[in-house]
């Protein structure tokens, strides 16, 4: 082959090949900047999930004067989602469905790890007053909630006293009988939110007797709920008693993968395809069932996906 022809064959070649290359970067840029869009759309969203639940117990229960039955919302991870028109949005949302009480996970705002950062309490307040005047609210303690206390007490206190104030119900390793249920707050220490080894590393081993020492026994003569804020403990929890397990802390996996189940790919604390990111679980022996919410808000990885921020409206039957 003559030598220009060989080089109008090359010239052609390298052109073709950058032209395939802009291509492709101006399609991996304009994917990227939709998935950007649509995870700014998703966190501004708010989803109602349905969850019903049967408990069956073969020990006597005593009930309310209604009946084995109540309906009742749950909250948790709300973060920064109450700022703007959060507030509003979910206001409307409960007044829909009107639950017999609304039970707050924890995490209702962001307290980050470094001692000079102050989280802002303001939007979680206004939203708990609005709550508080419509319903019962219980609230149980996240991480956040567990970090503010320790690193800035005085914040705690606080919104202690402001919450209080309000009439709403703390549960801070104890428990409450509302609505002919018993209900119970587990404040959990740091470790038990994340991986010995990060990424795929075990749990932190729970000792047998650790909700136990925190909470008592469970009532046997009543319906035992246990707001936990993180997921990992489902056995510990149904060991001790529990009938049914409320948790969040792991944002729905943050982008759920669209397979079978919608698996999540990666909690806020960087654990990939931790099956109990959402929905609802049953334990090993059948008997204790536990919701995971995806949450409301984000933090530090603001990011959704095929993961709409969430109000789990639970109806409960139990006999």
């Amino acid at each position: 082959m003559p030598v220009w022809l060989q080089a109008g064959f090359y010239s052609i070649g390298a052109e073709s090949m950058i032209a395939a290359l802009i291509i492709f970067i101006t399609l991996l840029a304009a994917a990227f900047a939709a998935l950007v869009f649509r995870s700014a759309w998703e966190r501004k969203q708010l989803s109602t999930e349905r969850y019903f639940v049967d408990i069956r117990r073969g020990d006597p229960v005593r009930t309310d004067p209604e009946g084995g039955r109540i309906k009742f919302a749950f909250l948790s991870d709300l973060h920064d989602y109450c700022r703007d028109n959060g507030t509003d949005k979910i206001i409307a949302a409960l007044e829909k469905e009107q639950p017999a009480m609304v039970l707050l996970g924890g995490d209702m705002f962001t307290c980050m790890k470094h001692r000079e950062w102050t989280a802002d309490l303001g939007p979680s307040l206004e939203l708990i007053r609005e709550l508080a005047k419509r319903w019962a609210v219980v609230y149980a303690e996240g991480n956040h909630e567990a970090r503010l206390r320790d690193r800035h007490p005085d914040s705690f206190e606080a919104y202690s006293r402001a919450l209080e104030q309000e009439g709403v119900i703390c549960l801070r390793n104890r428990s409450v009988v509302l609505n002919g249920v018993a209900i119970h707050g587990i404040t959990m220490e740091e470790d038990y939110y994340r991986r010995l080894i990060p990424l795929f590393g075990k749990k932190k081993p729970m000792p047998q007797d650790y909700i136990l020492k925190k909470l008592g026994m469970p009532q046997k003569d009543k319906i035992n709920i246990l707001m936990m804020h993180s997921p990992m403990y489902l056995e510990e929890a149904a060991a001790w008693g529990a009938d049914l397990v409320l948790s969040g802390h792991f944002h729905g996996g943050t982008i759920r993968l669209p397979l079978p189940g919608r698996p999540g790919l990666m909690t806020p604390q960087f654990q990939f395809f931790v099956k109990e990111c959402s929905g609802m679980h049953t334990s090993g022996n059948g008997r204790t069932k536990m919701i995971v919410s995806r949450g409301i808000g984000t933090h530090s990885v603001d990011i959704r996906f095929n993961d709409l921020p969430e109000i789990s409206m639970i109806e409960m039957n139990f006999s």
